[in-house]
């Protein structure tokens, strides 16, 4: 929910700036920059001071970024040392305030979380959660499929009313998934996709 809220924001402010006022496209990119990084901070504040009642969690990896993250990080660095060599002194008030802007929001982000782990997912009885800005609910009950996109690694939960949860296999231990995907199996009439056989029908119970 927040990146949708963010990327909306990001083109909304694009499409007034070109048709509106294109002279001053730094001063609202530095807003708008400074804007989503706040959203950010707040998600993750949100997420990781909830109190949910559970049965069952799946909590994400700390520590390294993951690939997707490496890749898109040296995309962008790569993107702006090309511009900063081609617009040196037109474009240095703007990556500078970028990067000031981006090491502050990172120090108040560390600040508001440190440390703290925090469930994504989320078993009760026959009630998943999911843990974004606004609290996700669905019923296990509902639950009719469970694929596995192995292009992206992701597992992909489908429900009755239309409903789909994505779980990106990377973010999350290898054990403590298979666990979490085995109790989603176990309570409901799910049917397995191909690419999913490898979740096990029982797991050992460590929560």
């Amino acid at each position: 929910m927040t990146k949708k809220i963010t990327t909306t924001i990001y083109f909304s402010a694009l499409i007034i700036i070109i048709f509106l006022d294109i002279n001053r496209f730094y001063n609202y990119f530095i807003l708008v920059f400074a804007v989503n990084n706040l959203i950010q901070i707040i998600s993750d504040y949100v997420i990781a001071n909830r109190k949910i009642n559970y049965e069952i969690s799946l909590v994400r990896l700390n520590g390294e970024p993951t690939k997707k993250q490496w890749i898109i990080s040296v995309l962008i660095i790569t993107i702006i040392l090309t511009l900063f060599k081609l617009y040196m002194e037109k474009f240095f008030f703007l990556f500078l305030s970028i990067v000031v802007i981006q090491l502050v929001f990172y120090l108040i982000q560390y600040l508001v979380i440190k440390s703290k782990s925090y469930p994504d997912l989320t078993i009760n009885q026959q009630e998943l959660a999911f843990n974004d800005l606004f609290l996700k609910k669905y019923s296990i009950d509902q639950l009719t499929k469970i694929n596995f996109d192995k292009f992206t690694d992701v597992y992909i939960l489908l429900f009755k009313n239309d409903k789909r949860v994505e779980i990106r296999k990377e973010l999350y231990a290898e054990e403590d998934l298979m666990i979490f995907l085995s109790q989603l199996k176990n309570r409901s009439n799910a049917v397995i996709s191909e690419d999913a056989k490898t979740i096990p029908s029982t797991a050992p119970d460590q929560y």
